[in-house]
């Protein structure tokens, strides 16, 4: 259809602290979608997209919002190239730093037909295109949460930050790549051809002459979101390896092997990547709790419990990763000897959220809106057990988490009176749970200055 024709995302950033808020990334999708290419686009304000018939209230409400450092949602008519005129379904949201500093704004833009886009009639499209537009909008949450982490772990704007960040949003984008050419790939995944796309793309973007990289890959259909945590952390691995592995030396080889093991009770996926590069210094350890790269692998690591072994010699590096089929619920609240304990603040608040990665985000932003994050969970049970055993103030409920919703668990907070809101891809419709209609709902991908209004409000 030609709703999922157009899911790969175009994705720009911009950074409003230079002059004339230029554009200082864009994705190939950019380029695909508008016909200008990276270096036409990069340095320039986003207005050359527009043309004579833009429609200049839509132009205002967009400088308002930024000035404002709002999210927006707009659909205006822009522009390609060649003259083409198409309808851009737009949305901008803000990014901040650590201390708080708006650093950059993120452009995401789909192609839509007109301005009120038409939407399937039957109710199997209908119930297919809100599962799509549920899990392009988890992975768009995941896109700003690597954003967001990037911007937290930098000192300053660097151009490798936005190589590496065009590096992690290829590897989700390869995903909406697949859902373009095979309309039931929203649901599984080739993860055999994953890999080979994931490799290919790594390479292009991290080329050295004199590296050679071998890929020997067998192959099963996984869910998609196994197949986004394969992708992210091999993309991670072979970028570190390309980088790292090979200094003072003009050739190298990596070797990279995906094996399936389809034992029905204990399968598994084993992703190999062998270097004969200079391995890591003495006493290094990797992944760590440091690099914005090393959280990453760590992050998606948990999301599907896999296994990961490192061994390193002045002869090359061997990493082996070992993804289960059926990712089994993890205990986040585990004591963790390295995560430091947070000291008591004003509001506690609980975090249900099964996806690692915005769960981190969530917490980051939660700190430094001043809240004061004492436990994340992956899982209706696991957060039960624990607001028996802590007080907390209010939490952030995932609206879907793995295994269904989380109604349940929300009739029962709001039974015992406790404070909540849902976050969600889905745009849940509770017109159809009465008792739950005033329950107020954060979307993903979520910007601060929403989940701050929406705190507010719960508290107001």
């Amino acid at each position: 259809s030609t709703l999922l024709r157009q899911l790969p995302l175009s994705l720009v950033i911009t950074n409003p602290n230079m002059e004339d808020h230029p554009i200082v990334f864009v994705n190939r999708a950019f380029e695909r979608t508008t016909g200008y290419s990276r270096d036409m686009a990069i340095g320039r304000n986003c207005r050359f997209l527009q043309g004579r018939d833009t429609d200049l209230r839509t132009i205002r409400d967009i400088r308002d919002a930024v000035e404002a450092e709002k999210e927006i949602v707009v659909t205006l008519r822009n522009y390609k190239a060649n003259g083409e005129p198409f309808w851009n379904e737009l949305n901008i949201s803000p990014i901040y730093s650590n201390d708080g500093k708006l650093v950059y704004f993120l452009g995401i833009q789909r192609i839509v037909s007109s301005r009120d886009e038409f939407l399937p009639a039957s109710t199997s499209q209908d119930v297919m295109l809100r599962e799509i537009q549920h899990r392009v909008k988890n992975h768009l949450s995941m896109v700003v949460s690597l954003i967001r982490s990037q911007v937290r772990a930098a000192d300053d704007t660097r151009t490798d930050d936005f190589i590496k960040l065009a590096r992690r949003v290829e590897a989700l984008q390869l995903l909406y790549e697949q859902f373009s050419t095979d309309p039931s790939s929203f649901e599984l995944i080739d993860i055999g051809a994953y890999v080979g796309q994931v490799v290919a793309a790594v390479n292009h973007i991290n080329a050295s002459k004199g590296i050679s990289v071998n890929v020997d890959t067998q192959t099963c259909e996984v869910s998609v979101d196994l197949a986004v945590n394969i992708g992210l952390v091999l993309s991670e691995i072979m970028t570190n390896a390309l980088q790292h592995a090979f200094t003072g030396r003009d050739r190298g080889q990596i070797d990279i092997q995906l094996t399936i093991n389809d034992n029905n009770q204990n399968g598994a996926i084993k992703l190999l990547i062998l270097d004969n590069g200079i391995g890591f210094i003495k006493g290094q350890e990797w992944p760590n709790k440091t690099g914005s790269g090393s959280l990453i692998v760590l992050g998606m690591l948990q999301n599907v419990n896999a296994d990961m072994s490192v061994t390193s010699t002045d002869n090359g590096t061997e990493i082996t990763v070992t993804f289960p089929y059926e990712t089994p619920r993890r205990n986040l609240l585990q004591d963790d000897p390295d995560i430091p304990s947070i000291e008591p603040h004003d509001l506690s608040v609980l975090i249900v959220e099964d996806q690692f990665l915005i769960a981190e985000d969530i917490e980051a932003s939660l700190n430094e809106l001043g809240y004061n994050v004492v436990g994340r969970a992956p899982s209706a049970e696991t957060a039960r057990n624990y607001i028996d055993q802590n007080e907390i103030d209010f939490a952030v409920l995932d609206f879907n988490l793995r295994g269904g919703t989380s109604l349940d668990f929300a009739r029962q907070m709001k039974k015992d009176g406790m404070p909540f809101f849902f976050i969600s891809g889905s745009s849940p419709d509770l017109s159809k749970e009465p008792d739950l209609q005033d329950i107020a709902v954060l979307e993903k991908p979520f910007t601060q200055y929403g989940l701050a209004k929406l705190i507010s409000n719960l508290f107001s």
